[in-house]
């Protein structure tokens, strides 16, 4: 099924990876939207740590939409309609938020959910925070550059593209209560 598709497609993405950079001493750690096989990963990788960047979903709808009107991948197709965008983003935003809350609610110590906000604003005290927590161990001596930001190539707000972001809002109220009491 799907589920094995996404730790066959994860498997085949970190093995050339960790064999480079000389595993089993280094970690591979992927970021990345993977709700949807998390059981079947942690099934496979039974030692393997779960990290999860939580953004507001507001923003993180925009993102999305903004992001894929634009992307590479899809523009050799053309440009996708911003209804179809905003059609599918918009349920699988809802279900997604539903599903990550549930899953990194459920204690374990190899699951942990970290906040956008403290991720952009501090990595490094973000990651040291991961470490001592999750791992129980301090992080390596890494100097992280400066990070730059940059816009959107589009960026149409909700509000143009129709959406009402309070209606969003108050149906992802417990995600957002949850995404917010994060440490």
């Amino acid at each position: 099924g799907i589920r094995d598709y996404k730790v066959t497609g994860v498997q085949t993405c970190a093995l050339p990876i960790l064999l480079f950079a000389g595993a089993p001493q280094k970690q591979l750690m992927l970021k990345g939207h993977f709700i949807g096989a998390a059981e079947a990963l942690e099934k496979r990788w039974p030692d393997a740590h779960f990290v999860t960047v939580c953004r507001e979903p507001c923003e993180r709808l925009r993102s999305e939409i903004n992001f894929l009107a634009v992307a590479p991948v899809l523009l050799h197709a053309g440009r996708t309609p911003w209804e179809w965008l905003l059609e599918g983003l918009l349920s699988t935003e809802l279900r997604y938020c539903e599903r990550e809350m549930a899953w990194y609610q459920q204690r374990s110590p190899r699951r942990y959910a970290i906040r956008f906000e403290d991720y952009r604003d501090n990595l490094q005290q973000c990651l040291n925070r991961f470490y001592e927590e999750a791992l129980g161990r301090a992080p390596p001596k890494v100097v992280h550059s400066d990070r730059k930001r940059h816009g959107y190539t589009i960026d149409r707000s909700l509000a143009e593209l129709g959406i009402d972001a309070k209606e969003l809002t108050q149906q992802l109220e417990a995600y957002e209560q949850w995404r917010k009491n994060l440490v």
